[in-house]
């Protein structure tokens, strides 16, 4: 009896928070997507495009007129751009939104195997390594920044690999969602983002337990 009251209550519980969900998902986040999709498309097929073109017609690359190129280009990366800007912000406007489209990219799961453990202390390895590399040589500071920049690619890899949890990281399953993954060697530019949003998002589950009496944590499964 007490096992069906449960379930009652979990039940009811998740009704309540489907009536908070928006019936659509925000313009600026479906634009950043669209954004997204855009420019990844257009990369594929236009390499899939100029490798036919290079194996038919010789030279190409030195026949087609610098404008033309520039345009293409410009064609390319600004749906992109306008994506990466848009999911910045999104990112931290919208840091619960991987709970409302499903909980985000599932590449990684929550139950991690033994692999992911040895991958992740890899990662972290080669993060403190080119660390340590940025303090022992004589390096410019173009090269301490790249090499900075690369060691938060590491750390943020490892820790996808170990700690990361879907329903447990909210706010970075929304980045990853909003980028198709593709964020993730843009990762360090969205750390303020990342930051804000994760403020908003512990806002966003004390006033579901406060005004609507929702307990976010049993409303939302762990696998």
């Amino acid at each position: 009896m007490e096992e069906n009251d449960w379930h009652a209550d979990d039940a009811s519980r998740r009704e309540h928070f489907e009536a908070l969900r928006p019936p659509n998902l925000p313009l600026l986040v479906r634009l950043s997507n669209i954004g997204m999709m855009v420019a990844l498309s257009l990369i594929v097929v236009g390499k899939g495009v100029m490798a036919v073109l290079r194996a038919t017609i010789p030279n190409i690359d030195q026949r087609i007129p610098l404008g033309i190129w520039t345009a293409i280009w410009l064609l390319v990366w600004i749906p992109g751009l306008f994506g990466l800007l848009a999911s910045v912000y999104t990112v931290a406007r919208y840091p619960y939104l991987s709970l409302i489209t499903g909980g985000g990219p599932k590449l990684i799961e929550n139950e991690k195997s033994w692999v992911w453990w040895v991958v992740g202390a890899a990662l972290y390895l080669a993060g403190v390594l080119v660390i340590f590399a940025a303090a022992a040589t004589e390096s410019t500071m173009n090269e301490v920044f790249v090499l900075l920049y690369l060691a938060l690619l590491f750390f943020y890899g490892g820790f996808l690999a170990t700690f990361y949890r879907r329903t447990r990281h909210v706010t970075i399953a929304t980045f990853m969602e909003l980028t198709y993954w593709c964020g993730f060697p843009f990762f360090p530019l969205y750390i303020p983002s990342l930051i804000i949003g994760s403020v908003r998002y512990r806002r966003f589950l004390a006033s579901l337990e406060e005004e609507h009496g929702i307990d976010a944590a049993d409303v939302f499964d762990e696998e």
